[in-house]
């Protein structure tokens, strides 16, 4: 086996393990935001359900623009 084709192949294993470690980097930046919102939204959530003294599932969320656009002026 020649020098240059062992150079190839350890330089292929680089390339390999960096592609393995990028897609590692990629899926951790995507699942790290992602839980944490969930996790902050749950938290949101409980405290205005014990805020509220009762479970807000079924709660209609009525919203009006004009309404809070005259309340905030």
């Amino acid at each position: 086996m020649s020098i240059l084709s062992t150079i190839r192949k350890k330089v292929y294993t680089i390339d390999v393990k960096g592609a393995e470690l990028m897609q590692f980097l990629f899926i951790l930046a995507v699942l790290v935001p992602a839980v944490w919102y969930y996790a902050a939204l749950g938290k949101r959530i409980s405290a205005e359900e014990k805020k509220a003294g009762r479970d807000l599932t079924n709660e209609k969320i009525t919203f009006n623009p004009l309404q809070a656009m005259q309340e905030a002026y």
